[in-house]
């Protein structure tokens, strides 16, 4: 049956309890295909659910078009950023990375993205790039084309900056996070095409530390 083909299910495409699971991996072959699930929990049918735990990777997957988000962290709505990243749950609650600035080159057809994540201090994290051909209704990305991976290392006060190029034929780009200490993922970042730090779909609230919302 081609990968393509929806065969979802009905429920969350992966539902965790407990420690340790790898979702994925880093090596070719080893990521899955997250597609069309969750359509009978609506906007609770996100395409992967930590609902608890800790030390669950998320890696290389391609997680879109779920009836709700891509990833959740705690089975409840999205998760909030916290300074520090001291919070915790389900995959310690990992924060995500947010756009915090865009230049835009319409002569070269792309644009510069700036992402900073905050987190726990002197740290390295794994942080993977995604692009979707539509915002997912949240204001939080999805995973639907995996575009590249990169890592950083926080400093004092737990800051970590990266400025990667992405055509503008990627759409909308989103991000996660993984911690490689602890080895916990992030629910996607929210996508903010422009760095005006509110979601592309209008989402009440902010795409930075103080985002807040209900599904």
């Amino acid at each position: 049956m081609p990968g393509t083909t929806p065969v979802g299910n009905g429920q969350a495409g992966i539902f965790v309890q407990g420690d340790w699971n790898l979702i994925g991996g880093t090596n070719a072959g080893e990521g899955n295909i997250i597609f069309d699930n969750g359509a009978d929990l609506a906007q609770r049918g996100h395409g992967v659910i930590i609902a608890s735990g800790k030390h669950n990777p998320i890696l290389g997957n391609l997680i879109w078009a779920n009836s709700g988000r891509g990833i959740d962290l705690g089975n409840d709505s999205f998760t909030v950023n916290d300074i520090g990243d001291t919070d915790t749950g389900a995959n310690d609650l990992q924060n995500y990375p947010v756009v915090t600035h865009v230049n835009f080159y319409f002569g070269k057809g792309t644009h510069d993205i700036t992402w900073t994540l905050n987190s726990q201090s002197n740290r390295t994290y794994r942080l993977e790039w995604f692009a979707n051909s539509a915002p997912d209704a949240s204001g939080f990305g999805e995973g639907q084309k995996f575009l590249e991976s990169a890592t950083v290392t926080t400093d004092d006060d737990g800051f970590a900056t990266i400025t990667r190029t992405n055509s503008l034929s990627d759409g909308f780009i989103s991000a996660t996070a993984t911690d490689l200490q602890d080895m916990n993922t992030s629910e996607f970042a929210p996508v903010d095409t422009d760095g005006e730090s509110q979601f592309d779909v209008r989402c009440p609230g902010r795409a930075g530390y103080k985002s807040h919302g209900r599904i």
